[in-house]
C-alpha cells in the first residue's frame, strides 16, 4: 500500500486478506502499469526479500440473469 500511495497514476487500492499475508487490489492508469510493478517488485523485494506475486485482472458486466 505504501507504494500504491507515492503513486500519482494509482487510480485506487485496497488492502484485502491483510490478516493472512494479505494482498493489495491496485486500480492503475494502463500506462503506467509497467512502471508501477517494476517499482513495487523492487521495494517488496528489498523489504522482505522475496519475489512479489502479481495478477493482472480485467472487469467484466459482473452477474447476469442466463435466459
Amino acid at each position: 500500500m505504501e507504494q500504491a500511495k507515492l503513486n500519482g497514476h494509482v487510480l485506487g487500492a485496497r488492502m484485502m486478506g491483510g490478516g493472512f499475508g494479505g494482498c493489495t487490489i491496485n486500480l492503475i492508469e494502463k500506462t503506467a502499469t509497467a512502471t508501477f510493478i517494476n517499482v513495487v517488485s523492487k521495494a517488496y523485494k528489498n523489504k522482505f526479500n522475496r519475489d512479489c506475486a502479481i495478477y493482472f485482472v480485467e472487469l467484466s458486466d459482473g452477474t447476469g440473469l442466463i435466459a
